[in-house]
Formats: C-alpha cells, structure tokens, sequence
C-alpha cells in the first residue's frame, strides 16, 4: 500500500507541491471581509434565487445564470462561497496541469507556475470569485477534449464551452481557435466539427431558456443577460474606448494580428499558432467593453502560460509569445488597467492574524466604507426582522448580504438603476414595497414621508417605515 502511494506521490508531486502553494496563497481569500461589490450583486442574488424570488423577472444582474446558481448554492454567504471558489481553482491548476503535459510536455511545469501566479496574485484581481476565473475551468475542459480530434469529445468539448459562456458571454471567444485552426490546417469534414462544436455549445444554453420558460422569465432572460450585454460594452466613456482605438479600431487590429499570425503559421509550428490565435481571441474578449479591470485579462491566463511554455523549448515560438505579449503590454498601458496591491494584500493579512492590525484596521485596508457598512448593516438587523426587505440607494449593494436581507425591488445597485432602469420608476416601485428600511449613501429622490431617521453613519443616512 505505501509503495503504491509513494509511487503516486513521485508521479504527482510536482503538481501537489504547486496545489498546496496556491492554497496557501489563497487562504486569506477565505477571510476577506465583504468589500468587492460585484461579489456583494452575486451574494445578494443568490440569496433572493434561494428565497423564491426568479432570476431576471424579479431580480437583477447582466450575466447569464451560472454564477448565480453557484452563489445560491452556497447560501448567498461569502465564506461558503469563496471556500467553493478555493477549490474549484484548485481544481481548475489541476486541468491545466494535465493539458499542459500533453501540450508542453518538456514545459509542464513553468507553465502550471505561471498559469497559478496569473490565476492567483491579488495584483490582477486573483483572489476575486468573478466570473473570468469561473469560466477557465469548463474553457480548459473544452479546449483538452477537442483538442483530441474526436467526434464525440468535439460535442462534449461544445458542451463546456458552453457551460463558460453561461459565466459570461465573452468567454465565448475562446472557442473562435478551432475553426480558424480546422480551417488553417485543412482538416477534412471541418464543417462537421463546427456543427458538432456549435451543437454542444448551444445545449447548455438551450437548457437555461428553457428554464427560464418555465420559471415565466424567458423574455427577461433574453433582454437582460443577452440583448443588454450589447450596448453595455460600449457603456465605457473615455478617450481610448471612443476614440483612436475604439471597438472598430481593435477589431481591424485583431484581423491583422491573425493574419500575421495564420500567414506565417508554418514558420512558427502549429502549436505556436493556435495558442497565438487562442490569446488574440482572448485579448479582444477582454477589451471588448474597454473597462480597466484587470480581470478581464485573466482570461487570456491558460493561452498566455501554454504559449511560454512552447517558447521554452521552441525557439521559433518565441516571435509568437513576443508578439502577444508586447499586445497585452501596450492594451495594459493604452487602456489604464487597474493595478491592485499584491504584497501588502499578503502583509495585511499577516499582521491581522499575528495582532499587529484590529479588526477593524484589517477590513479597513480593503475599502474605507467596509467598517461603515458593517455598522450599516448591525443597524439593519437591530430595526428590522429577517423576512423584512429593505432597499439602498447606494453603490454598496454588500450590504444586502452582509444584513441578511433581500432588496426591495431588481437593483441592487443604484447604478444599475441608472443604467438600466430609472430613478423615478424606482421611486413608484417603492411606493408598492413599501421596504422596513431605506438607506440613503447619496441624492435619494424619493419619498421619506412615512420614515424616520433611526441612525446616520458618516454621510449614510438610515430611515425606517413607522407604519
């Protein structure tokens, strides 16, 4: 029995020596306080899917339903689902691993190393449960069994392919390598396997329609985690969105970067080409909206590892790993990507757990409304009962998870009233809720008539219904 298991052990230990140290790196994610407000929108869906309420029709968010799902799954509470997140990454370094040892063979494990820092390193927004990290897993399942030219593992790699464009639309792009690739290397019956590839990718996303027909959210499921994306991605105002590189622009140059890339395939070797067609998709993908958020670029994470991994040993890959990354360098520049704190994350952490930093120091450091919304929400709690809605005007929609309570309404986020919605509407749905509790962080236009101010927490006004 040891023998087998030592054998296992020298087999694997490589990658188990990487697993335990993207553990490590990622136990403090566990811990964070309630502070990343898309995570807060997930949390406080989630939690309103649990308690009746249909997704689309009666609560609101703009991307398709997995995420959704996974946070009702884990109760709407941040710990259970970061603690599903920890290891579905784990799990994730683990897909990689296999795939790179058949792609990168001699460089299976520089790439597994840099797929797990891109994947994990606070900096780019590593130890956020989004939806690029999500959807890495089900993309690096599809890419490992169409990657094996087989009929059947072709539809089951759609399959998954699928399963990530119901993180999010953009993950979509991935997939945009194999019929270019089919396409390239003149593989016979290539419109076989797109139409094998499509099907499977349309499954998964025929299934969540028909759920959402059946939940009698159909229509609002078609506008708002389809239709709506649309003109969301050109929502982004600035010079570099609208200007000189605008969607048109970037699309002219995706087109030439693949046409150098695909022209001098036979140069560079196949397996250059199709992670370089792979990254350019996934570029594009991550520019699509123009928003600086350094996440989005994490899609790009498995193509960019598998690629250093080629030029490792390929010295005529290394014009390709060049090229992408003298692109992603220059979008990362041109479009002013957020840049987050990586060590001091790590040291903050560290002086939390050994006494050095309070409690409140240590949620502090994340964002300096944390320490306010916990105290909003302890208020909350104190003035209204579990099964009592509220409704916060406001861009901290943490709140509705961190108090236990559902919104009064869609929107969790005035912003999303903003965009999606209007203030006045909002204001006559109110009227009809009638929420226990509205709490005012800036402007509130509607009426207070029936409210009394019960607290007020720096600018954050709290009102209650007195009848």
């Amino acid at each position: 029995m040891w023998k087998k298991t030592e054998k296992w052990i020298v087999k694997w230990e490589i990658l188990l020596f990487i697993l335990i140290g993207v553990a490590i790196f990622r136990i403090p994610n566990l811990f964070e306080p309630y502070w990343y407000g898309d995570e807060g929108i997930y949390l406080g869906v989630g939690r309103a899917i649990n308690s009746g309420v249909r997704l689309y029709s009666q609560i609101h968010d703009n991307k398709p339903p997995l995420l959704y799902w996974i946070a009702a799954l884990t109760s709407g509470e941040q710990f259970w689902y970061r603690l599903f997140f920890f290891a579905w990454m784990l799990l994730t370094t683990v897909i990689f691993y296999k795939i790179a040892s058949r792609v990168v063979p001699k460089s299976t494990t520089l790439a597994t190393l840099v797929f797990a820092i891109l994947t994990t390193w606070p900096s780019w927004e590593g130890n956020i449960a989004n939806a690029e990290l999500f959807f890495l897993l089900p993309i690096l399942s599809g890419f490992g069994l169409v990657l094996t030219n087989k009929s059947k593992n072709i539809f089951w790699g759609g399959v998954m392919y699928g399963l990530a464009i119901l993180f999010k639309v953009p993950a979509g792009f991935s997939l945009l390598v194999w019929p270019v690739f089919w396409i390239l290397e003149k593989r016979p019956a290539w419109l076989k396997k797109c139409l094998l590839l499509g099907t499977g990718v349309l499954i998964p996303i025929l299934i969540t329609f028909g759920i959402s027909f059946i939940q009698g959210s159909i229509a609002e499921y078609t506008q708002i985690a389809w239709l709506q994306n649309i003109p969301y991605l050109s929502s982004w105002t600035g010079q570099v969105a609208t200007g000189i590189f605008s969607i048109k622009v970037r699309g002219i140059i995706l087109a030439l970067a693949l046409a150098v890339t695909l022209g001098l395939n036979k140069r560079w070797g196949k397996l250059a080409t199709i992670l370089g067609v792979w990254a350019l998709f996934d570029l594009f993908a991550a520019l699509l909206s123009a928003r600086p958020y350094p996440h989005y670029l994490l899609q790009m994470a498995p193509a960019v590892a598998l690629l250093l991994g080629v030029a490792d040993h390929e010295s005529r890959a290394r014009w390709v790993a060049g090229g992408v990354a003298m692109l992603l360098v220059l979008s990362y520049s041109l479009f002013g990507f957020y840049h987050y704190r990586g060590v001091e994350y790590y040291a903050n952490f560290g002086a939390f757990v050994t006494g050095q930093k309070s409690l409140s120091e240590y949620r502090g450091w994340f964002d300096g409304q944390v320490n306010n919304n916990y105290v909003i929400a302890e208020t909350i709690k104190s003035w209204s009962d579990e099964n009592e809605k509220i409704f916060v005007w406001g861009d901290q929609p943490t709140i509705y998870p961190l108090s236990d309570r559902l919104p009064c309404g869609r929107y969790l986020a005035k912003y999303h009233v903003l965009d999606f919605f209007s203030p006045s509407q909002t204001w006559d749905e109110l009227a009809d809720c009638k929420p226990k509790i509205i709490v005012d962080m800036s402007d509130f236009g509607g009426s207070l008539s029936d409210y009394m101010l019960v607290r007020q927490v720096d600018d954050t006004k709290i009102y209650r219904r007195m009848k």
